[in-house]
């Protein structure tokens, strides 16, 4: 190509570039400016939806949120991508994202930008609702918020609650149907992981009456011991010294009685307590086995009332409304391929510093390549729903390389700060 030529060529690419860049801020002025003018208890729906309610939910949380701050948005752009993958593999259930403005920040809801993102990324029924701000505001304390599920009883066909950089890879509404047409299967379902029995960053509550109550007082109860003792209790745990006929066990096979496996302090010991301890009601699916605790043996005590294979569950079977059906690729992402089964195959969690849009997007990002790995699925749906709605972000926008507004991970020393945990409706 000629010098001048070329030239030509550059200026031409720079201005296109300056006007996207331009056009990317007018779109972050607005949005950290402008503020719906719904109360913080509004609950908002898609309009692109019908008006029928179902019984069973997905939930989401997101927390330290503050416009002026947006490191909070990628986890907004990942409940996009999900309940775009979720409706497109043909999810008929409602979505719940619970918000917690950053304490520091003067608003007290997210912008329009926000909320359109969220709202109009699929065809699923969105509904908002925004708790209350906390001084003592913490990645320990927030954990807990997700327990604020159980608030919604009309779901009572369950809730299932997945961290807000959680992706699911097909139609989970399976387990809901499960969970209601198959009598091997309890109202609560927990996966155990490879460092803890029970994954707190996706489970099935199925919400009841007077649960919520009691988590609050519970975790009342259990945070002033430990703020008192400035401990938390390896043999207790959260109430319970585990029994030399119990255990807890892990995806791996290990077993333990104390409470010493990973976050046992925070929301992953606190659920599992919850579902056997205090509900002795759940199914826990352990690898590539199920198993099913309930109320109870002759001294009153949660009891291991059965166990099967998890390749028993007739996931096809037409008693159930939804069928699983494994996408690409042949093997899983995230676990073994012996245990590349429902549920462990069905969804990725961006824990830590995996988070896609803390890296580079990949360079061969096209709908043939979509599943190459969870990046590319991640950003070519991210993609979609960027042109889809006229964000008019490039790539390399997408990017947000600082750490979430809370922190990684649930350090032990913020277990003892502030005031014990109050969960008010």
């Amino acid at each position: 190509m000629p010098g001048h030529l070329r030239c030509q060529f550059r200026g031409v690419y720079l201005l296109l570039f300056l006007l996207i860049e331009q056009q990317w801020r007018a779109i972050l002025k607005h949005s950290s400016t402008t503020e719906v003018s719904n109360t913080p208890q509004a609950t908002l729906h898609s309009k692109r939806t019908v008006a029928t309610t179902t019984r069973f939910a997905y939930a989401f949380l997101v927390a330290g949120c503050d416009p002026a701050r947006p490191a909070y948005r990628p986890f907004l752009s990942n409940i996009a991508v999900a309940t775009r993958l979720l409706a497109q593999h043909g999810s008929q259930a409602e979505v719940i994202v619970l918000v917690q403005m950053d304490f520091r920040s003067p608003y007290e809801t997210l912008p329009e930008n926000d909320l359109f993102l969220l709202l109009s990324s699929s065809s699923l029924r969105v509904h908002i609702h925004y708790i209350p701000k906390t001084p003592f505001q913490s990645y320990y304390r927030t954990q807990f918020d997700k327990f604020r599920i159980l608030n919604f009883t009309q779901y009572d066909q369950g809730i299932l609650f997945m961290d807000a950089d959680v992706m699911p890879l097909t139609n989970l509404d399976y387990l809901f149907s499960l969970s209601t047409t198959d009598d091997r299967i309890k109202d609560n379902w927990v996966v155990a992981g490879p460092i803890a029995p029970a994954n707190g960053g996706f489970f099935l509550l199925r919400p009841t009456p007077g649960a919520f109550e009691r988590v609050a007082a519970l975790l009342r109860e259990q945070t002033t011991s430990h703020n008192r003792t400035r401990l938390f209790d390896s043999i207790q745990g959260w109430g319970h010294a585990v029994g030399p006929s119990d255990y807890w066990e892990t995806r791996t096979g290990k077993r333990g009685r104390e409470w010493t496996f990973y976050a046992a302090h925070a929301d992953q010991g606190f659920l599992y307590h919850w579902v056997k301890y205090e509900q002795k009601n759940v199914t826990i699916v352990v690898g590539a086995t199920v198993q099913n605790w309930g109320c109870c043996d002759e001294h009153g005590q949660v009891q291991l009332e059965s166990t099967f294979p998890l390749r028993d569950f007739d996931l096809h079977s037409t008693n159930h409304t939804v069928s699983w059906q494994r996408k690409p690729p042949p093997t899983c992402w995230s676990v073994p391929r012996k245990e590349c089964l429902p549920i462990y195959g069905d969804f990725i969690h961006f824990g830590g510093k995996r988070k896609p849009w803390m890296k580079p997007p990949p360079s061969n990002l096209t709908r043939a390549t979509q599943w190459d790995s969870p990046n590319h699925l991640w950003y070519r749906t991210f993609w979609e729903i960027n042109s889809e709605l006229g964000l008019n972000l490039t790539a390399s926008e997408w990017l947000t390389p600082e750490d979430p507004p809370l922190g990684l991970k649930p350090g032990k020393r913020q277990a003892f700060q502030g005031p014990p945990i109050e969960l008010s409706r």
